[in-house]
């Protein structure tokens, strides 16, 4: 049976190490332990963003699409087809 210290034991407390673990040895004087290389991997998210970032915004382009919008006349039937169009060649390609 293990016996457990009380609460005011003069008993210093013991570590606990996971079952099975073992010590890591100390590396020999004078030698430098050694280390992995550090890696960055970047999302598909960040990837699109630079990709964003680096295309220069055609801003005589959005503020004309702006303006049909507001006057409501940007959205028609060819528009949606041509859209609908690309989406699905972008989805199967």
């Amino acid at each position: 049976m293990n016996l457990i210290n009380s609460i005011n034991s003069t008993v210093p407390a013991t570590p606990v190490s996971p079952a099975g673990s073992t010590p890591a040895a100390a590396p020999a004087s004078g030698a430098t332990p050694s280390r992995g290389a550090d890696t960055v991997e970047i999302s598909g998210t960040a990837q699109l963003m630079a990709t964003l970032k680096a295309n220069p915004i055609r801003t005589d382009k959005v503020a004309d699409i702006k303006s049909q919008i507001a006057a409501g006349s940007y959205e028609d039937d060819n528009k949606l087809t041509i859209t609908a169009d690309r989406v699905l060649d972008d989805l199967n390609s």
